[in-house]
């Protein structure tokens, strides 16, 4: 690693090199973490304890500005947030090539110089000498509250039991993918990053000091939740996630960190912001989601809001938003100071990565303009963002913001009314309580299963044939039935692949079969271009009673993946036009 002017900030070994992240894995221009040889200061603060061997590599892919991350830490460092990411932009190369301009980061993890609570894995780790912490064996439970937890068979906690904890907020199925984690009494997941390999004991201590926690702000207990969280870092990182109109806060990275010292429950560090600052400029976001709009209804919880709110408006204002390119407060930047400083690395990296994927879909593609262009509408976003937040926090203390039906699924969204027609039927509901997940893809197991419910359940005379369906699991009645009425076959190797993404005219397919294979409801010959044979007196039946509709940038689209929003609109639209249900 260089400085600008050539010199060795480290010049030595990586121990190891991977990939990181979820839905931006998937996206073109990869992120990383690395690992050192030896610990070093990337960032060059001259703070000791800021020497550490694992950073991660941000792509900042969706984010044509490569400032959403950047500016919303250094605001939340500006706000008194602890723990919050040192970073620095760098142009990457590796294999000897050039690959585009990434964002150098602190990872979220407990350490002196990183999460600065006590370390209980390496304690864990102490305590048990001969465990295997590279291959853990886990046990599902219920804690005292009769939640679902899950925690590392066989471990002792240490003899003083004393630690902090590193907690994320995420979607079911990611969590589901960790070691240790549980799920609270509204249905939220959260997942230990710290200590991953958890005891039973230290386990049920967290989950049910965190229930506690949710109890708290569910039931307006400011008095009580006052007690068990701090309310500073809950307000402060609430409103970051609130000026970005971030659309994972409460959600997915969601970070809480717990100290032995006081056992309080903090907010932070913030995280991930790359997809933020495009939605509307109006509207709680934040504050209508399930945990939000439930702490926006306690006066202690909003005066805080509000104060940080204060403190917001002049940094935004005074730094941010200022003419001034050598405007500075710390790490914060004006964007007219930060475009300077970018301008060059911004316009190589756009050689390599010109667009942008959209919100909605992530096969959409939007080109990217000037820096100058994109910074621009990132502070005019910001500028109306806190105009409007302003105005709606005037009359806050009255009108506290309603909960959201799903966090994730907002009345401005396109396919809102579908997904509220097929969940106040029954059809299909959300991954949780609070989430639906909009989109993540639909797999066979959830067609078959909601084509199962819509027919009232019957129970089929012979059990599904397929290898890959086992007695018991929550799909094996609706795939026996399903057979039994010929909706669906399966493959030729006798496997019906339950968890594989059901592609949209086989979705339209399993519908057409369910309705006992009606003909087109019109003569007209549409352009069924890229569909399969089997699939092409299902996709006529399908257009000629606007279940299906076309995409108007990319026609059909037969093969792509079926997402649970687009699953919601076609139910809907079938319910309404074939079985006349409105």
């Amino acid at each position: 690693m260089l400085d600008p002017d050539g010199s060795a900030v480290y010049d030595g070994k990586l121990k190891n090199l991977k990939g990181r992240g979820n839905s931006t894995w998937m996206m073109p221009k990869r992120p990383y973490q690395i690992k050192l040889a030896a610990e070093t200061d990337l960032m060059e603060t001259g703070d000791p304890l800021e020497a550490e061997e694992t950073w991660v590599l941000l792509a900042d892919y969706s984010d044509p500005s490569h400032l959403h991350n950047t500016l919303s830490f250094a605001l939340a460092s500006q706000l008194g947030l602890d723990y919050t990411p040192h970073t620095r932009q760098v142009d990457l190369w590796y294999d000897g090539e050039y690959r585009g301009l990434y964002l150098l980061s602190e990872k979220t993890e407990v350490s002196d110089g990183r999460v600065a609570v006590p370390d209980l894995e390496s304690a864990i780790e102490k305590a048990n000498p001969d465990a295997d912490f590279d291959a853990p064996v886990t046990v599902q439970g219920k804690n005292a509250y009769g939640n679902f937890i899950q925690y590392v068979d066989g471990l002792q906690m240490p003899e003083s039991g004393a630690g902090g904890y590193l907690l994320e907020l995420d979607y079911a199925d990611r969590a589901a993918a960790e070691v240790s984690w549980f799920r609270t009494g509204s249905g939220a997941n959260v997942v230990v990053k710290s200590p991953e390999c958890l005891p039973e004991e230290g386990m049920r201590y967290i989950s049910e000091r965190f229930q506690r926690f949710e109890d708290a702000f569910l039931s307006g207990d400011g008095a009580a939740l006052a007690e068990l969280a701090d309310l500073d870092s809950l307000a402060r990182c609430h409103l970051i996630g609130e000026l970005a109109y971030d659309r994972d806060y409460y959600f997915s990275s969601t970070y809480f960190y717990v100290s032995s010292e006081d056992g309080k429950i903090w907010a932070g560090p913030v995280w991930d912001f790359d997809n933020s600052y495009t939605a509307q400029v109006e509207g709680f976001w934040a504050g209508a989601s399930w945990m939000g709009s439930a702490l926006g209804k306690i006066p202690e919880f909003r005066a805080s809001v509000m104060e940080a709110f204060s403190e917001l408006t002049g940094l935004v204002n005074d730094v941010l938003l200022s003419e001034d390119p050598a405007a500075q407060r710390g790490t914060l930047r004006s964007l007219r100071g930060w475009t300077e400083a970018l301008e060059d690395s911004w316009e190589m990296d756009r050689v390599l990565w010109p667009d942008v994927p959209g919100y909605e879909l992530w096969y959409e593609k939007q080109d990217k303009h000037s820096l100058s262009e994109e910074t621009g509408k990132l502070g005019e976003f910001v500028q109306q963002r806190m105009a409007w937040l302003a105005s709606a926090y005037a009359l806050w203390g009255e009108n506290p913001p309603d909960t959201a039906y799903y966090m994730d699924v907002r009345p401005e969204h396109s396919y809102y009314e579908d997904v509220m027609y097929v969940t106040e039927r029954n059809l299909f509901k959300g991954d949780s309580p609070i989430t639906f997940s909009p989109l993540l893809g639909m797999t066979r197991a959830m067609v078959v299963t909601v084509l199962h419910r819509m027919a009232g359940a019957p129970e089929a005379t012979a059990p599904a044939r397929f290898w890959d369906v086992a007695p018991g699991d929550w799909y094996t009645d609706a795939v026996a039935w399903a057979v039994e009425e010929g909706i669906v076959q399966g493959y030729d190797d006798n496997s019906f692949r339950p968890t594989a993404y059901i592609t949209r005219q086989e979705f339209i397919t399993m519908l057409h079969r369910s309705v006992g294979l009606p003909a087109a409801a019109s003569d007209e010959e549409p352009d069924l271009s890229g569909v399969a044979p089997w699939a092409e007196d299902a996709m006529r039946w399908a257009l000629s009673h606007d279940v299906y509709t076309k995409d108007a940038a990319d026609g059909l689209r037969p093969e792509a993946r079926t997402l649970r929003h687009e699953a919601a609109t076609i139910l809907a639209s079938f319910c309404r036009n074939v079985l006349e249900q409105n």
